[in-house]
């Protein structure tokens, strides 16, 4: 019997933190107690996709936008995207969102590398755009542990974050405008086509492995 893949069990290791969580008795803010884990999590990715050197941020102040995501992702030094949380059970669907949500999101749609997720559903925006199919989780991180995880839930994650799509507005100059006036690209910005672009040229090279050894894998 051959165990899980590395970051399928780092998936599950999230879920199962998450879902003790949030059994405490307690008043919190659900949104909050999502940073760790998921901060962990997307370090684990960086490592499951050839060791890459990963670093979360915690509310990186974007000057342009006037606003500081919930995370900030860091590849060699540089900020290659911006993950923002949600409450579980909000969703990362746009046009799900209101009030506050719905604010916040006019003026986050323009970062040209973007997740929203509230840890059972994950997407991925780019300048306002979908950049690729909306991740549902097979569970609830929240209340059903390491049952949450699917194999496939692991691959379609890193899937997410490595895979190279041409999601950049079709205008060129608004695709300039965005890169310059509201994420400062050319300054330490971002200038990127796929969330950990760092590392990776076109569609990332250990794709093909890493897709293959999660599919074919097996446990219990």
């Amino acid at each position: 019997m051959s165990s899980a893949p590395p970051f399928e069990q780092a998936m599950r290791a999230c879920a199962s933190a998450l879902t003790a969580a949030f059994a405490i008795p307690a008043a919190f803010q659900p949104e909050d107690q999502l940073k760790r884990p998921l901060a962990e999590l997307i370090v684990q990715a960086g490592n499951a996709l050839g060791g890459m050197a990963i670093e979360v941020l915690t509310k990186v102040w974007v000057a342009a936008l006037r606003g500081r995501p919930d995370m900030g992702v860091a590849v060699r030094g540089l900020i290659s995207g911006y993950v923002e949380l949600k409450a579980p059970g909000k969703g990362a669907r746009l046009q799900q969102f209101k009030g506050e949500d719905k604010i916040q999101w006019e003026k986050f749609k323009n970062l040209p590398n973007l997740i929203y997720t509230d840890g059972n559903e994950w997407a991925h925006y780019q300048a306002g755009e979908l950049a690729g199919p909306i991740l549902r989780l097979s569970g609830d991180m929240t209340r059903d542990g390491a049952a949450a995880i699917s194999p496939a839930n692991a691959v379609a994650l890193l899937e997410m974050l490595c895979a190279r799509r041409a999601a950049w507005p079709r205008q060129r100059g608004r695709h300039a405008a965005v890169c310059r006036q509201r994420c400062g690209a050319g300054r330490g910005g971002l200038a990127s086509t796929h969330f950990f672009h760092r590392s990776i040229s076109g569609r990332c090279p250990l794709w093909s492995r890493v897709r293959s050894s999660a599919l074919s894998t097996s446990g219990d």
